[in-house]
């Protein structure tokens, strides 16, 4: 698992000024539909049993996007009992080569406990000024637990709420 992690961080592809990506031709666009679906209907079409937060109030509708066939995301939104607002993404293809946009220095790596490591990003793109954002206020963190990437985000300011909310996953 920590090798994944370490994938998923080096894999990354790092942004300095400007990221092309929102410029392809027309014809080339791909739309994916999400729809929505009761948490538990949306769980069975993972490939591994989903290990949810524990004691946080999650919606019990959520969105479902199938990226390829049977590869499915599942978003979610939910709030501690002291109030504090999340969101999470559960994948079902925790793929190392996968990456994501982030700027330099944005990505750590840290433990959710001694077996578990995870990746925590600052900051995020900003589609108005097409820049990474460090002062942008959000703040991620990835994990992999039973070949599922858990993506938990929320605000910067609730950052150990937030890890508290994933550390409720684990087994």
């Amino acid at each position: 698992v920590r090798t994944q992690i370490a994938s998923l961080i080096l894999s990354t592809k790092w942004v300095q000024a400007h990221y092309p990506g929102d410029n392809y031709p027309e014809e080339e666009e791909i739309t994916l539909e999400s729809r929505t679906l009761p948490l538990n209907e949306a769980m069975a079409l993972l490939p591994s049993p989903v290990h949810l937060p524990q004691n946080v109030v999650l919606e019990q509708e959520v969105s479902v996007t199938e990226w390829s066939p049977g590869n499915f995301h599942i978003f979610l939104r939910g709030q501690t009992q002291q109030g504090v607002r999340f969101r999470i993404t559960i994948r079902g293809d925790p793929d190392p080569n996968g990456g994501e946009i982030i700027f330099p220095d944005s990505a750590e790596e840290i433990f959710l406990d001694a077996d578990h490591p995870a990746a925590l990003i600052r900051g995020g793109w900003n589609y108005d000024t097409k820049v990474w954002d460090d002062a942008y206020g959000s703040v991620r963190i990835k994990w992999v637990l039973d070949n599922l990437l858990y993506t938990l985000g929320g605000n910067i300011d609730d950052l150990e709420a937030l890890l508290e909310v994933a550390r409720s996953t684990l087994p």
